[in-house]
């Protein structure tokens, strides 16, 4: 059965109670790593500059300081994991471990929403709580 090392341990815990219920079920299940829980206004607006005024891709539309990301909250209400071991170019390993994450959120009544679902960009290793 697989387990969480520090690192995603680490990061788990600054998250909502209901995304730290789920994680635990789906790591028992199916390996992953949580490789962001909060973020602080500066770690936000060091991720909106890619793509922008820093190389690399676009990977938020959330400035941290007009429009938040759901990572910024205490405790945050968002979470980016991703299918270990890690390979960004296996896109179908993240559609796998959504539907993971889906079947156990259902089963929990939690209600989460995943990045890989959205228009403007594609966030694959992102999920969030519903408002």
């Amino acid at each position: 059965m697989p387990t969480f090392s520090e690192f995603s341990e680490t990061n788990l815990q600054t998250c909502h109670k209901d995304l730290q219920d789920l994680f635990r079920q789906v790591i028992r299940y199916y390996d992953c790593r949580i490789i962001c829980g909060h973020r602080t206004t500066a770690e936000q607006q060091r991720l909106y500059a890619k793509g922008r005024t820093t190389p690399g891709q676009i990977v938020t539309n959330c400035d941290g300081l007009v429009r938040k990301s759901r990572h910024q909250t205490i405790p945050s209400v968002a979470v980016d994991v991703v299918p270990y071991p890690v390979d960004w170019d296996h896109e179908g390993r993240f559609w796998e471990l959504a539907g993971i994450v889906q079947a156990f959120a259902l089963g929990m009544n939690i209600k989460v929403k995943w990045g890989g679902h959205w228009r403007t960009f594609k966030d694959l290793p992102h999920y969030e709580l519903l408002e």
